[in-house]
C-alpha cells in the first residue's frame, strides 16, 4: 500500500467476484449490495406505510364533503354531467369482417343495425328498463356513475321478468359480508373452493361468483340484517347478469372500489372551512367598522357620544369644541360625507385584515391544484374562459379527451353489458333478425357473440367556443367533391363532433323536408291598402323588314 492505493496483486490473478473480466489489470474493490426503499437520505421519507383501505369509512367521509362541500359539487357536477348527462346513445357496429370470417351470410343483416338502435332506444327511455318502474336506464346509469365516483363502486343487477329485461342498482354500502346471519352460505362457498371477502364471493380464479346484499330493513326490530345472494351469471345462459361497478381501485387484486374523493378529502374540507371563516370574519367586521384609539392625552370622550345624546332628546353642553363641529358640518355639506371631529387624543381607525386580500389567490392556488389531482380544467370547473381563443379551445380540448376515456371506460362496464343482455333476448324473442347467433350461443362461438354485440356509446360533446370556426374546420375535413379531395372523417362522425344528432336520420328528414317544399316560389300578395306594383312595361313589338 502506498498512498492508500492498493498495489496490482502479483503472479496470475485470481478470478473471482473482484475480477471484472476487462483484462489482467483492470482490478475493482467489490460492490457493496443495498436495498433502495425510495428514501436516499435515511429518515426523510419516515416510517414504511402498507395503507389498507377503510372503504366503509372512505364512503361516508365523501358523501358528506359531496353534501356540504360546494368545491366537490362544482369539480364533480361536471363529470356527472358530460360524462353520462341525460344518457349515452346506441350505434350499433356489427363487424362484418369477422362475420363473414365465421361463416355469417351478412346480407341478410343489413337492418339489423337499424332496427337494433330504434328498438334499444325506445328501451332505455322507457320506465319498463328500471326495476322499481320509477325512472329509465339512462337515469340509473348516472346514479351508478355518480356513485361509482364519489363512493367507489355500486353493484348492478339485470332481472328479467316477464320478459322484460329490467336493471336494479346498489350503492356500495349495500354490498357487505353476511357474518352473523347464514354461515350455511360460508359452508357452502368452502365446498365449492370459494371465498367471501367484503361481500363478493369469487372463486380460485379470482372470478365473481357472487353478491351479498344487505336487504333494505322495513322494520325497526330486526336484531340481524338479511341478506341476498345474488350470482354473478345465469345458470341457464351463462350471462353475465350482476357485475360490480368501480370509481376508482387501489390495487389491481382488491375487490372494492375507493372514492375518487379519497386523496383530497382533507384539503377540501380544510378549504372550505378556511372560506367559512373568511366570510364569517368578514361578516363581523361589517358589523363593526371603526375603532377609536386613544392615547395617554385623551380625556376618554366618545366622539359620537354627543350625536347619540341628541338622538336620544338630551342637552348638548356647549364646550369649547363647537367651533369644530361647525367646520364638519360645513365640510359635509360640501362633500356628502360624514365628520367627525375626534377630543385630543383620540383617533379612528377602521378594522382592516389581510385575509380579504389574500383569500382570493389562495383559494386559487388550491383550487387550481385540486382540480389538477382531479383530471379537469380549472377554467371548465368553474366555467370561466377568460382566456384567449387558442388557450380556452386547449382546456375544452383536454377536458374533451378525459370525458371520451372516463365515458369508455363506464360505457364498457354499464351501458355494454346492459346491451349484451338486452341484445341476446331480442333475439331469442325474434324481435331481431341475426343469423347465426343463437347457434354461436350454443356453440359457445363467442367471436361471433362479440362481433354482433359490438357498438359504440356517444355523449354530448363540449360545447365551441367559436362554431363557425368549429363548422368550417369539420367541412374541410369532410373533403370537397369537386376537387376530388379524399375525405378525413365520415358525415356521421361529423354530426357527432357537432352535436348534430345522427347524420343519417337527419339527412332522411331534410329529405322529407324537402318533397313538402313547392317547386315554384311562392308570390306573397301585397298587403291590403297598399298600392299594387306597377306593371311592367310591354315591350313594343318588332317590326318585321318590308320585302321588296
Amino acid at each position: 500500500m502506498f498512498g492508500g492505493v492498493p498495489e496490482e496483486p502479483k503472479g496470475e490473478p485470481n478470478i473471482s467476484s473482484e475480477y471484472n473480466g476487462g483484462g489482467r489489470n483492470q482490478w475493482h474493490r467489490q460492490a457493496r449490495d443495498q436495498f433502495y426503499d425510495g428514501e436516499k437520505t435515511p429518515g426523510e421519507l419516515g416510517n414504511i406505510v402498507n395503507l389498507i383501505p377503510d372503504y366503509y369509512s372512505l364512503r361516508i367521509r365523501a358523501y358528506e364533503q359531496w353534501l356540504k362541500n360546494d368545491i366537490v359539487r362544482i369539480i364533480c357536477g361536471k363529470f356527472f354531467k358530460w360524462t353520462v348527462g341525460s344518457g349515452l346513445d346506441l350505434q350499433s357496429e356489427p363487424n362484418m369482417v369477422v362475420l363473414e370470417q365465421e361463416g355469417v351470410d351478412t346480407s341478410a343483416i343489413k337492418d339489423f343495425r337499424k332496427m337494433t338502435e330504434a328498438r334499444f332506444k325506445v328501451y332505455a327511455g322507457s320506465k319498463m328498463s328500471d326495476y322499481s318502474r320509477m325512472t329509465n336506464l339512462h337515469q340509473r346509469a348516472n346514479e351508478a356513475f355518480q356513485s361509482g365516483f364519489i363512493g367507489g363502486d355500486t353493484l348492478n343487477v339485470l332481472r328479467v321478468n316477464n320478459g322484460v329485461l329490467s336493471i336494479q342498482v346498489f350503492d356500495g354500502q349495500s354490498i357487505c359480508s353476511p357474518f352473523l346471519t347464514d354461515p350455511t352460505w360460508y359452508d357452502a362457498a368452502t365446498a365449492k373452493g370459494n371465498i367471501i371477502l367484503h361481500g363478493i364471493e369469487i372463486d380460485k380464479k379470482g372470478t365473481h361468483v357472487a353478491f351479498y346484499v344487505k336487504k333494505e330493513q322495513f322494520s325497526e326490530f330486526n336484531l340481524f340484517a338479511e341478506f341476498e345472494r345474488i350470482e354473478a351469471r345465469s345458470p341457464s345462459t351463462g350471462l353475465l347478469m350482476a357485475w360490480m361497478y368501480y370509481g376508482s381501485k387501489f390495487r389491481i387484486n382488491h375487490l372494492r372500489g375507493i372514492s375518487s374523493l379519497s386523496s383530497v378529502l382533507e384539503k377540501i374540507d380544510k378549504l372550505d372551512r378556511y372560506t367559512e371563516a373568511a366570510v364569517g370574519s368578514a361578516e363581523e367586521r361589517a358589523k363593526i367598522p371603526f375603532f377609536i384609539e386613544h392615547n395617554r392625552f385623551s380625556d376618554g370622550e366618545n366622539p359620537l357620544g354627543a350625536k347619540i345624546k341628541a338622538k336620544m332628546g338630551g342637552r348638548e353642553d356647549v364646550d369649547p369644541w363647537k367651533q369644530g363641529e361647525v367646520l364638519s358640518k360645513l365640510v359635509a355639506a360640501t362633500t356628502a360625507k360624514t365628520v367627525h371631529n375626534l377630543p385630543i387624543g383620540a383617533k379612528m381607525n377602521a378594522i382592516q385584515t389581510q385575509t380579504d386580500l389574500q383569500y382570493e389567490p389562495f383559494f386559487r392556488a388550491v383550487f387550481n391544484q385540486v382540480c389538477a389531482s382531479m383530471d379537469i380544467p380549472p377554467e371548465v370547473a368553474m366555467q370561466l374562459y377568460n382566456s384567449n381563443y387558442s388557450a380556452s379551445r386547449a382546456a375544452i380540448n383536454g377536458w374533451g379527451h378525459i370525458i371520451e376515456i372516463v365515458r369508455k371506460y363506464f360505457s364498457d362496464n354499464f351501458y355494454q353489458n346492459v346491451y349484451n343482455v338486452w341484445l341476446t333476448l331480442e333475439i331469442i324473442n325474434n324481435k331481431i333478425k341475426a343469423p347465426g347467433f343463437l347457434e354461436a350461443m350454443i356453440a359457445g362461438n363467442f367471436m361471433v357473440l362479440e362481433s354482433y354485440c359490438n357498438a359504440k356509446w356517444t355523449g354530448v360533446n363540449m360545447p365551441h367556443i367559436d362554431p363557425k370556426k368549429e363548422v368550417e374546420a369539420v367541412r374541410m375535413m369532410l373533403g370537397d367533391k369537386t376537387k376530388q379531395e379524399t375525405p378525413l372523417i365520415s358525415n356521421e362522425r361529423a354530426a357527432e363532433i357537432l352535436n348534430q344528432g345522427d347524420w343519417l336520420q337527419n339527412y332522411k328528414q331534410w329529405e322529407d323536408e324537402q318533397k313538402l317544399l313547392p317547386k315554384e316560389p311562392i308570390i306573397v300578395p301585397p298587403a291590403s291598402g297598399a298600392a299594387p306594383k306597377p306593371a311592367a312595361a310591354a315591350k313594343p313589338a318588332k317590326k318585321e323588314p318590308v320585302k321588296k
